[in-house]
């Protein structure tokens, strides 16, 4: 008991010396760096704990660092008997219930709240209760093997508690090392729902040009040259550090695009980048809140500002203004983000389709992550006429 009462005393240090003006984890090894006292144990606790925290979310503040802690382990499932204080030794007999009679227990005692501040943006698809309850299971780690490569690793796969979840994707718990058992190359580390996006993707045919046109690491890109290898694709993305990101994980997997340009599609003077260049496919994986992700990141949740929602909705609207002027006749348009709220999702495609006509929606739908501890993700894919 006294190690976790110590690394919460940590806890409570560094929660107040971060601010959220960069992602967690840095700031975690940035501060390691700093303080190198600490065991590997010790950090892997305090991060565990303090990210805790952050899962709590801002509606819980009533509470202290502490009680969140032991709150959090408690709906997680991972609070040992050995645990417990004397001052909060009644939360033993709750171990081992559901989920459900745990949160209502906390509900009840101590004022526990599951509402939280950007509830009414929820797309109405997206149950609110499943989405911030799932706040409290770290997401799986998911990977999609390449070239049929899953063949070698059986093995390994239940040595980790690997779970198939289709033929070549598979499910591992949080944090698995999974450069520990596997080839680099032989593996992409990508959500389940990410990965379900391919489903929307159009049959393409060889020499058909495509344009992901906000890459970011490369994803969605890796994802289409695995399913269409001759296709002639043209990457971008306005941030040049994560196009590095991209060139090295196309090295990496022997991938190849035709033109690889560092591009902002908000600013359409900057589309002549891509000369004349038309395409039959493009994939808008546009900029977005992240609300979809953020039982991985809940320090993003935490700090969330939500007047950030409607300047993401005009961004994500330029983008598909800009981007379509690069669009074939009869091409198509996949849109996704990784957010659960409404206006980045329903209303940025009713308010694109009342203004060009041109376009009708072959199909929309949430690829929902909340229950199997995955991303949920939106995609709308679209026609010209």
């Amino acid at each position: 008991m006294k190690f976790i009462e110590h690394h919460i005393r940590q806890v409570e240090v560094i929660f107040e010396l971060y601010n959220g003006q960069e992602p967690l984890h840095l700031f975690l090894k940035k501060y390691f760096k700093k303080n190198k006292k600490f065991g590997s144990r010790d950090r892997r606790n305090i991060a565990e704990y303090l990210y805790g925290v952050f899962r709590m979310g801002r509606e819980n503040r009533h509470l202290s660092i502490r009680q969140r802690v032991y709150f959090y382990l408690l709906l997680k499932g991972d609070l040992h008997l050995d645990f417990l204080p004397e001052d909060l030794a009644e939360l033993g007999g709750y171990c081992s219930l559901p989920f459900k009679e745990r949160f209502d227990y906390l509900h009840k005692t101590y004022e526990l709240r599951d509402t939280f501040r950007t509830q009414d943006e929820i797309s109405p698809k997206i149950n609110t209760s499943d989405y911030r309850l799932s706040f409290y299971q770290e997401p799986q780690v998911f990977i999609r093997f390449r070239q049929n490569s899953v063949d070698k690793y059986t093995v390994a796969i239940g040595a980790n508690n690997g779970k198939k979840i289709s033929e070549n994707c598979y499910a591992f718990p949080p944090k698995t090392k999974l450069e520990s058992f596997f080839k680099a190359k032989d593996y992409v580390v990508q959500d389940l729902n990410s990965q379900q996006t391919s489903n929307f993707f159009p049959a393409l045919k060889e020499a058909q040009s495509v344009w992901d046109c906000c890459a970011g690491s490369g994803g969605k890109s890796i994802l289409l040259l695995d399913k269409y290898p001759k296709v002639e694709l043209t990457v971008t993305d306005v941030r040049a550090t994560i196009l590095r990101s991209l060139i090295q994980r196309f090295e990496l997997y022997n991938l190849e695009a035709e033109t690889i340009a560092e591009l902002n599609v908000n600013k359409e003077k900057e589309l002549t980048v891509l000369g004349d260049a038309a395409f039959d496919f493009i994939i808008c994986d546009a900029p977005c809140t992240g609300s979809g992700t953020w039982a991985r990141t809940p320090e993003q949740f935490y700090y969330f500002d939500k007047k950030e929602v409607n300047r993401f909705q005009k961004r994500q609207l330029d983008i598909l203004k800009n981007s379509i002027t690069r669009l074939k006749e009869k091409g198509e348009l996949l849109y996704i983000t990784c957010s659960v709220f409404n206006k980045e999702n329903e209303e940025v495609i009713e308010a694109f389709l009342g203004i060009h006509k041109e376009f009708r929606l072959i199909d929309s739908a949430y690829l929902n992550g909340t229950k199997i501890q995955a991303d949920t993700l939106f995609v709308a894919r679209l026609a010209k006429k």
